[in-house]
């Protein structure tokens, strides 16, 4: 009997040993590179630039590899694949003997051998593969509290949510702020904004946007605006992005002390980021601005300027500073108000 466990167990030893060494059997994703590497993962996207891949034996650190460097791809099951020519379909990646790669596409579908410049994605997107939309969000919050001489608090939420499909992108978001000295309120403020952009070609759009806006401590009882007009990626990239957008806007105001205002303005929007140092150190700046091209009304700029840093996972250190103008605020307001914010973020 104790003979019988050795050998099975000596079997068992060697089809684990066998396994391990197998060419052919998978048993993680694997990027075979023109150096002679081969990085074994998790596969992540796949476009025509950049390959990632998430590796588990570095804390789950996912990593970024020029597409000109790979010689071809594996991976241990069937993934969402994209070719050249717009087909979408299921497969199994392994390597050719002559580079590319070999799709195993199920019971019944013949392989086929293709060079990797005709898979165009790996696990796309919405916005890439025409179906579907993708989601996701963001949420930022700032508080202080101070006592003793003095007593102070502050409070600051800002939350953004944005839908992406191939044609279209919807965004919204809106920021709260409230500032309480001695237990009378000394600021307090709200704005919500929503876009919807239509991509008409590649990197071009036109937009429709609306906005709602309260700050009677800033003289304004109730803002709205509502526009349209065109906008365009200038860069579009991992490291760095830039958003210009230009059209029409109406601008109707409510003030704590009259008189009203209502116009016709030129309207402009500015939104962009840079990874100082890539998935580190995020610098953002965004802009919405809207100008009576009369130059009756005045002008209104709404901007948020900032620093992200990653601290774990989704979480992540924010600094920015906002800062909103109005050229004519009415009687006995100022014309700028600045709100620095420290806090903590979360991505989604």
């Amino acid at each position: 009997m104790t003979h019988l466990f050795i050998a099975r167990a000596r079997w068992l030893m060697l089809g684990t040993a066998l396994a391990l060494i197998t060419p052919g059997i998978a048993l993680a994703d694997a990027v075979f590179l023109k150096n002679g590497d081969r990085i074994s993962g998790t596969v992540e996207h796949l476009d025509d630039e950049v390959l990632e891949i998430t590796l588990p034996y570095a804390d789950d650190a996912t990593i970024k590899i020029d597409v000109s460097e790979i010689v071809s791809i594996e991976t241990d099951e069937e993934v969402d694949i994209m070719l050249e020519d717009g087909t979408l379909s299921k497969a199994r990646l392994e390597r050719a003997p002559e580079g590319g790669v070999i799709l195993r596409r199920g019971a019944g579908v013949p392989q086929a051998t293709i060079p990797l410049q005709q898979l165009a994605y790996i696990k796309p997107n919405a916005e890439e593969s025409g179906v579907g939309v993708d989601w996701s969000g963001r949420v930022t919050l700032g508080v202080t509290d101070t006592s003793g001489n003095t007593e102070t608090r502050d409070a600051y939420v800002e939350a953004g949510l944005k839908a992406t499909a191939k044609d279209w992108r919807w965004t919204t978001n809106g920021r709260a702020k409230y500032t309480e000295n001695s237990g009378t309120q000394t600021a307090g403020s709200w704005l919500a904004a929503t876009r919807f952009d239509w991509f008409f070609v590649e990197r071009q759009y036109l937009y429709g946007r609306a906005s709602i806006q309260r700050d009677t401590f800033s003289g304004i009882d109730l803002r709205w605006t509502v526009g349209a007009g065109y906008g365009y990626k200038v860069i579009e990239s991992d490291r760095t992005n830039l958003e210009l957008r230009a059209g029409l806007d109406h601008v109707s105001t409510r003030r704590v002390v009259p008189p009203d205002q209502d116009y016709l303005a030129f309207g402009w929007g500015i939104d962009f980021d840079h990874w100082f140092v890539q998935d580190r150190l995020q610098f953002f700046f965004g802009q919405e601005g809207f100008a009576d091209p009369r130059g009756d009304e005045g002008m209104i700029i709404r901007s948020q300027t900032g620093l992200r840093a990653p601290i774990i996972d989704d979480l992540t250190a924010n600094f920015q500073v906002n800062l909103d103008y109005n050229s004519d605020p009415g009687p006995g307001f100022k014309t700028t108000d600045r709100t620095y914010i420290v806090g903590l973020g979360y991505t989604f």
